[in-house]
């Protein structure tokens, strides 16, 4: 890896991590956004020739460990009120907790992939390199506004209700 690649992965590295950290406006754009990332991930790996039930056992495994451990980031998040407005805010313990599960999932990812004996329908040399991603990023942002959901239920029905 070049310096230049390294500097660049760096800098969207940071641009990620400071939005873990900023705060938003809750609403149902928060609960429906994943499930839009999963359909189109869906789409997507429908679309791929040649793949097998074993690629699809991949993603939804990968879906599943994004959904955990989004649901474990849930609990650290702040959800705070602000003029009349609910926020949502990540907080440096769900920021760790995203670090820490990269390595841990991919391990999975990949050992499952061994253990299936999938092809590499998914290596960075195909056009196909995204789609496990889609189905991560879908379950981690899902289990996280669930347990936000859960642990403020009365707030959430207002927020699913605009």
């Amino acid at each position: 890896m070049d310096m230049k690649t390294l500097v660049i992965a760096l800098l969207i590295f940071l641009v990620v991590i400071r939005a873990q950290l900023r705060s938003r406006q809750l609403s149902a754009r928060q609960f429906f956004l994943p499930l839009l990332v999963l359909l189109f991930g869906m789409y997507t790996a429908a679309s791929i020739p040649g793949i097998a039930v074993g690629d699809w056992v991949t993603l939804f495994v990968g879906t599943v460990l994004g959904l955990i451990v989004g649901m474990i980031q849930g609990k650290f998040v702040r959800v705070f009120q602000e003029g009349g407005v609910w926020y949502i805010a990540g907080s440096i313990a769900s920021v760790g907790l995203w670090l820490v599960s990269i390595p841990i999932r991919y391990g999975l990812k990949y050992g499952m992939s061994a253990l299936i004996a999938t092809p590499d329908l998914f290596s960075f040399d195909s056009n196909n390199f995204m789609v496990p991603f889609l189905f991560s990023i879908a379950g981690l942002m899902l289990g996280r506004i669930i347990m936000v959901c859960l642990r403020y239920p009365k707030q959430a029905s207002s927020w699913l209700s605009h």
